[in-house]
């Protein structure tokens, strides 16, 4: 199958295999402009002889088959104005897509709750993977605290910092912690500068707590999920939740909630805590310290990570695209 796969390239972003052919089109899938969008993937399409085009995104074709990847409905289950040309892109290129991957049972389960009319196209529930260099026998950078002046122990948090994240939740957690002093924080991804909103909640702090915001490289997201003392991801929603799993192919132990996906993967490797309640979230932090409790989460993570694979994903995606492709 890898012979027959045509990259629609828009930004030079994809990865380069040389057994894939690859076409540069025009950036102009602007939100609010699918109809036109997909007059241009037809003829792209017809040009090539494609059987199936796979949407990522929001996107669809109308001459051939196409295959919709569905990741989250963070807007949907959020209550997100749904009449943003967005989310009625996302709308309308579920309603013209043929078959369907969901990348979580949770996500699926949405699927369905919010698109009952959907319910009779083949969907097929495919999980993510992280990649197989993220684990905790990796090679890494041996300076990674040095030169990020890292001097304390520390806690994580991994992507954007949007609401639904609930960052907020950890840090009035952490506020009312005893030798919180003893702990930094490092926030990687999102922007590059920490928010107003969490700068200010640091601020008031009776005792200041140290914070970085890194952007970092691979080999250095290992580093940081090797040395940290948790990944705190206290999400209210996620489409799969994938920090979760890197985290534990590395060894670092997670606290999160019980919500949307996220036990799904996380399963019984990680402490959860109430995504409303900082106390609990506290207590967890408090827990996580403990030494016996650490290896048990690091050895049972180490286990379900190993049941997320791109090689098995990959399998059942091409399965279930032959089945539907006849």
């Amino acid at each position: 199958m890898k012979d027959h796969i045509l990259i629609l390239d828009r930004q030079n972003k994809p990865p380069k295999y040389n057994q894939f052919k690859y076409i540069k089109v025009k950036e102009n899938f602007l939100f609010g402009n699918l109809p036109e969008n997909a007059k241009t993937i037809d003829l792209l399409c017809k040009k090539n002889q494609i059987k199936l085009f796979i949407s990522t995104y929001f996107t669809y074709a109308t001459t051939v088959k196409s295959l919709m990847i569905l990741h989250d409905f963070i807007p949907e289950k959020l209550g997100y104005d749904l009449h943003l040309p967005e989310w009625a892109d996302k709308k309308e290129a579920i309603l013209n897509n043929n078959i369907f991957v969901s990348i979580s049972n949770s996500t699926l389960t949405d699927f369905h709750r919010y698109y009952p009319e959907m319910r009779n196209r083949p969907v097929k529930l495919i999980y993510n993977a992280a990649y197989d260099n993220v684990r905790l026998n990796s090679s890494s950078s041996s300076d990674f605290l040095e030169k990020y002046s890292i001097e304390k122990k520390f806690f994580l948090l991994v992507g954007h910092r949007w609401p639904h994240k609930n960052h907020i939740l950890f840090l009035k957690a952490i506020n009312e912690l005893k030798g919180k002093d003893d702990f930094e924080i490092i926030f990687t991804g999102g922007n590059a500068i920490l928010e107003d909103e969490f700068q200010k909640f640091l601020s008031a702090f009776k005792y200041k707590v140290k914070y970085k915001v890194l952007q970092l490289s691979l080999s250095e997201m290992i580093d940081a999920y090797k040395n940290a003392m948790a990944l705190v991801y206290p999400s209210k929603y996620e489409g799969f939740g994938l920090p979760i799993l890197e985290a534990m192919q590395c060894g670092c132990p997670v606290i999160t909630c019980k919500n949307s996906s996220i036990e799904e993967i996380g399963q019984d490797a990680c402490l959860y805590c109430d995504e409303n309640d900082h106390h609990d979230l506290k207590n967890a932090l408090i827990r996580i310290q403990d030494k016996e409790t650490r290896e048990k989460l690091i050895r049972r993570g180490r286990e379900i990570s190993k049941e997320f694979s791109w090689e098995k994903s990959t399998q059942s995606l091409i399965h279930f695209i032959e089945e539907n492709i006849k």
